[in-house]
């Protein structure tokens, strides 16, 4: 008897839990400027407005594919870090 309640309790318990989708709020995406040498996904940190490529790598799994989002400096024209500035991206000084 205790074990078959044991079991419903525990039956129970999963039924009432879930999982949900989460938005999470990410940073600015610079798609809308053009980039006449970049063909990249670029987005800004909010905090300092640096531009950053973002990459997205699918790795296979035994239970379906996961997916990372790894960040990395966009540099300009000439190897200096660039910044997201009135629209436009600018290189910093």
């Amino acid at each position: 008897m205790r074990k078959r309640m044991i079991v419903l309790f525990t039956i129970v318990c999963l039924m009432l839990t879930g999982c949900e989708e989460m938005k999470v709020d990410t940073a600015p995406s610079v798609s809308s400027v053009q980039m006449e040498y970049s063909d990249f996904d670029l987005i800004t940190d909010r905090k300092t407005g640096i531009v950053y490529i973002e990459n997205e790598i699918k790795i296979p799994g035994e239970y379906g594919s996961h997916y990372y989002q790894i960040y990395t400096p966009y540099y300009g024209r000439n190897g200096r870090l660039c910044r997201f500035v009135d629209g436009k991206v600018v290189e910093v000084e």
